[in-house]
């Protein structure tokens, strides 16, 4: 029982990690970048009402992302960027009801030769309730105005007076991976 109860809180610890997915265009050369800018996502544009109910989402977006960025001296600019970031931020209730069932040797055996017939002694239902949120982070390139990097985040939020946490989280996971290593020739 012991291990079983140990392999269940990795599992769960397994996928309750953020997951980052992240693309950039091969061969683009990022090393000139220094200074950036933020850009309001095309969707927050054309929905205010959208952008103001994940306005408190954005703002923590906002601050890990500075906070990242200007550790690894980058600077934020009004003017001249050298790249812009935006991002797409949402989030949606969901539900996991897992049934956890343990077994009891009980039934037919003996000395005909059958083997023992196992069935649920007892069994558990659990419900968790969480908001699964998704990050898209971009940067586009200021000179040109194309996408050149792309991360994309997802992870459980089961606890909302963390949710900073988990926002801070999948931005250093992300942006870990910011400017994308290029091979050496």
């Amino acid at each position: 029982m012991k291990r079983f109860v140990g392999v269940f809180f990795l599992l769960m610890q397994a996928a309750s990690a953020v997951t980052v997915r992240v693309d950039s265009t091969p061969g683009f050369d990022f090393t000139n970048y220094k200074r950036y800018s933020w850009r309001v996502h095309p969707v927050f544009e054309k929905k205010p009402d959208l952008a103001e109910t994940y306005s408190v989402g954005i703002e923590l977006v906002k601050n890990a992302a500075n906070q990242n960025l200007m550790a690894r001296g980058f600077q934020s600019t009004q003017q001249s960027a050298d790249f812009f970031i935006t991002f797409l931020l949402t989030g949606e209730m969901k539900q996991d009801v897992d049934v956890v069932y343990a077994s009891g040797a009980y039934g037919w055996g003996g000395w005909y030769g059958w083997d023992s017939i196992y069935y649920p002694a007892w069994s558990q239902t659990v419900v968790s309730n969480y908001a699964e949120g998704v990050l898209v982070l971009d940067i586009v390139d200021a000179k040109t105005n194309q996408l050149v990097w792309r991360a994309y985040c997802r992870d459980k939020i089961k606890d909302w007076k963390n949710r900073d946490k988990n926002v801070q989280k999948a931005i250093d996971k992300a942006l870990k991976r910011f400017p994308p290593k290029t091979k050496a020739s």
